[in-house]
């Protein structure tokens, strides 16, 4: 599997959490609602939620690959990519305060498509300037679109359909099934308060592609720019 530019990788924070406006449905137990309504709600807790932190596995034939995610409504977001099993993070991309910072550790020039930076910017942050938020939405849609094969996390196709309730991080969840706009089939896991717990991908013959932990209901923190960040020069 191959990565995307660096610079894709930043674009995640604010796709994630863009989306239809949409309005919750009467009070009433999740589990019993249909499965239209149930992805409905989950969609509106995600939008409103002041900070989304998601954790995911792409499963890739070469090793797998965790990105640790954390964004807000504002367009600030944090990323974190590693090989599983690694504990050093291979790139690392924030957005805060209307300015993008990259993080390359030498060998990521092995899963990106982007030209190698020069030696001495590696392992060290770099200060890439402003970045307007449409750019970050097209940029980070990329990003999005190459770990699970979606356009966006709701980009649902009916049919939409129940199945089992589970036990998600200790949580009671129901699933809710639909086939995405690129023949993913998608497994979302929704608690009967109406929280995205998890999110799941796999090919039309069953094969895992993906798996995400989703976490909505925790608390905003400030996403900080990194400390003393060089200046980026552009490649070539």
């Amino acid at each position: 599997m191959r990565l995307p530019v660096a610079a894709t990788v930043v674009a995640v924070a604010s796709l994630l959490v863009s989306g239809c406006a949409t309005t919750p449905s009467p009070s009433l137990s999740e589990f019993a609602k249909s499965a239209t309504t149930i992805l409905a709600d989950a969609e509106h807790d995600y939008d409103r939620s002041p900070l989304v932190h998601l954790t995911c596995t792409v499963l890739a034939k070469g090793g797998d690959y965790i990105l640790d995610v954390i964004m807000t409504p504002r367009g600030e977001g944090r990323v974190v990519a590693k090989q599983a099993g690694r504990a050093s993070a291979f790139l690392q991309m924030t957005i805060t305060e209307g300015e993008e910072y990259l993080y390359e550790a030498p060998g990521v020039a092995a899963f990106s498509a982007s030209q190698p930076l020069p030696a001495a910017d590696y392992s060290k942050w770099l200060s890439r300037g402003p970045l307007a938020r449409e750019p970050s939405l097209s940029l980070f849609q990329s990003l999005l679109r190459l770990a699970t094969n979606s356009s966006r996390v709701f980009d649902e196709t009916a049919p939409i359909t129940k199945g089992s309730t589970q036990t998600v991080r200790g949580q009671t969840a129901i699933d809710v099934h639909w086939q995405n706009d690129s023949g993913v089939e998608i497994t979302m896991a929704v608690d009967d308060a109406g929280h995205v717990l998890q999110w799941r991908g796999a090919t039309p013959n069953g094969t895992p592609t993906f798996s995400v932990e989703v976490f909505t209901d925790v608390t905003a923190s400030a996403i900080t720019p990194p400390p003393n960040p060089a200046p980026y020069l552009p490649r070539g």
